[in-house]
Formats: C-alpha cells, structure tokens, sequence
C-alpha cells in the first residue's frame, strides 16, 4: 500500500503524510517569507486539504478547527520571533545604518505576519458574524463583519501562542465587537445605559405576563422594573433581530444579547481599549481626509461623545446612512493597511 504524500510549494516532495503527526508545521511556516502573503496563504490551503483528510483518517471530531489550531502555532511564534528581534535592534542605542536596515526590515516583517494571521483566520469572522445577519441589512451585516475584524486584530495583538489556541483565545474579542455592532444595529433608538438596564425590563415584562393574550402596559412595567415609562417604551418598541434573542444556557433565562458587554470591564481590558483609542487619535485619524475623520470619530465616538449612528451622521452632511457607510468603510479600510495598522500597533514607532 503507497503512502500519501503531501505536495507544496513549487511541486518539491515536502514530506510524506500518514496522519496528523507526520506535518511539520513549524518546518514549513520557518521556510515562508512572510512578505510573500498570497504565497503563503494558497501553501496553507493546499495543506489544509491533506491535513484535513489525514484528520478523518485520525477520527478527529472537528478537522478543520484542529487544522487552524496546529497551522497558528508555528505563524504566531514567528510573528512572536519577529518581535522579539525588533526588541531587541530597538535596544541598541547608537543603532549602526546595518541596523537600522535590519530593524526598518523586521517592521515590514513582523505587519506582513500580522496581515498573513488576519487573512488566514478571516473565516472565524465570518462564521460567527453569521449567526446574526440571517434577517439583516446589507448595509448593517457589513458593519458587523467590519467589527469582527477589528475583534480579530485586537485577538491577534494580545495573543500569546505558549497559553493555548488561537481559536479560544479570539472568541471573546470577536464576540464583543461583533455584539456591539449588533446592538447598534437591532437598537439603534437606545442609548447605552437604556441597553444596560433592557435585562430588567425584558425580565417584568415577563413577570407581568408579556406573552399572555392581555400582555401588561407599559406603565406597568415600568412600576415592575422601576424605571420610566419612556425607557420602557424604548425597549419593548426597539426593532428586533431574532439572532439576539435566542436563548442561550441550561436554565434558558439568558439571550445572547445579554453577553453584551457593558462598561464594567476588567481594568486590563479598559487599559488596552484606552491605549488603542490614543494611538488611534494621534497616529490613525491624521491618514484620514477631513469628511472620513469627521465620520469615524463621531462614529465610535473618538471626541468624547457616545457613538452616533451613521443616518444621524448623514444629517450633519447631508449624506444618505448608506453613503456614510462607504466613507466609514474606506476610512477602515485606510486604517487596515499594512503601513498604517502597523504603525498603530507599534505605537507610532518608526
């Protein structure tokens, strides 16, 4: 019986393939040039395929997740690797023209691994931004993805390959990016602290008998869950996306809109939110043009201010919701490029 063999690059025998324990991720990310993205990117997919098979072969229950798992190991040490050379050049204080060659290189380095992890691991994005876009907009699942991505990133800076799996890792950053897109775009009429205290609402009107064929009025409620009637009417008349209601958990009393997160995070949390909101103020915002500047900072509210939605953008510019979007869509886009997310993450270090 012949053994499989797993064919790479340009057609050269790699290594010969039995199961899982036979790929030697680590021998093949150390040989890529990280510039070399699209390269590198068709190589994985074409292990992918081997790899998932010689998967089944092992029984494994979920091939494709245990794909990414292995393949992101070896590409965030080397990210990791990449760093750590950049630490160490900017250690040296009378840098010679040789080395400031070599640091000006591990740069452009250390953002094309950065850019090779967000594409290799864009799927992730997808497949959770779909459990919410089943009944929604263009426009709004747009925003979504583009949140997921940003989550992405965020998972992608603050990972440490030695404490477990990506995958793990960046759900949360993911979720709580994409949930806050989410409730912008199912209550868009409501303001944070009108979400916050929606748990309570939701909970009387329910106690009160909100499915019954006589559900109870909104001052009712409002006497129930101890809030004004406005509020009230606020929530309960608040459009709907059926994703964020599904109930979640062994006692079903939990929806998924109540993981939310509000502002009691934990403080490293609310440190690294703060540091990427500077940086993004000082480094980001001046690659803008005047009107796309304009649209992020009101967008996530960089000035100060709550976050505005993009119709109540479009009235200060007289543009329509969807030609806000396209302006906030290429101010990401601009912010995403190689040159300038680099020069975020390094805090506007050269």
């Amino acid at each position: 019986m012949s053994t499989p063999t797993l064919m790479i690059d340009d057609g050269t025998d790699v290594q010969t393939v039995i199961g899982r324990a036979d790929f030697d991720f680590e021998a093949v990310v150390d040989a890529m040039n990280v510039r070399h993205i699209e390269h590198n990117l068709e190589l994985l997919d074409s292990i992918k395929h081997a790899y998932i098979r010689a998967a089944r072969t092992d029984k494994c229950k979920n091939p494709e997740a245990d794909f990414y798992n292995t393949a992101n190991g070896p590409l965030f040490r080397k990210r990791s690797a990449i760093a750590a050379t950049i630490a160490e050049l900017e250690a040296v204080s009378d840098r010679s023209d040789e080395e400031e060659d070599a640091l000006s290189a591990a740069y452009r380095d250390k953002d094309a691994a950065t850019e090779l992890l967000v594409k290799f691991n864009y799927g992730m994005t997808r497949n959770y931004v779909r459990r919410f876009t089943s009944n929604t907009s263009k426009e709004d699942s747009a925003d979504m993805q583009a949140a997921a991505v940003v989550g992405l990133m965020h998972a992608i800076s603050t990972f440490d390959p030695d404490k477990g799996r990506f995958g793990s890792w960046a759900f949360k950053p993911i979720q709580r990016a994409v949930l806050k897109a989410v409730r912008d775009a199912d209550f868009a009429n409501m303001t944070h602290g009108d979400f916050e205290r929606r748990p309570l609402i939701l909970r009387a009107w329910e106690e009160l008998g909100g499915g019954s064929d006589h559900p109870p009025t909104f001052d009712q409620v409002a006497a129930q869950a101890g809030c004004t009637v406005e509020l009230v009417s606020r929530v309960l008349a608040a459009p709907h996306i059926d994703s964020i209601h599904t109930s979640i958990g062994e006692d079903g009393d939990t929806e998924l809109g109540d993981l939310i997160p509000d502002d009691s995070v934990d403080v490293d949390a609310a440190v690294l939110d703060a540091l990427d909101v500077d940086t993004l103020r000082t480094i980001g915002l001046p690659v803008l043009d005047p009107r796309e500047r304009y649209v992020v900072v009101c967008r996530y509210g960089l000035h100060g201010e709550p976050p505005e939605a993009l119709s109540d953008i479009g009235k200060h510019l007289g543009l329509s919701r969807e030609a806000v979007r396209q302006i906030c869509g290429k101010a990401i886009s601009r912010l995403l490029h190689p040159m300038v997310s680099g020069a975020l993450s390094r805090g506007g270090r050269p």
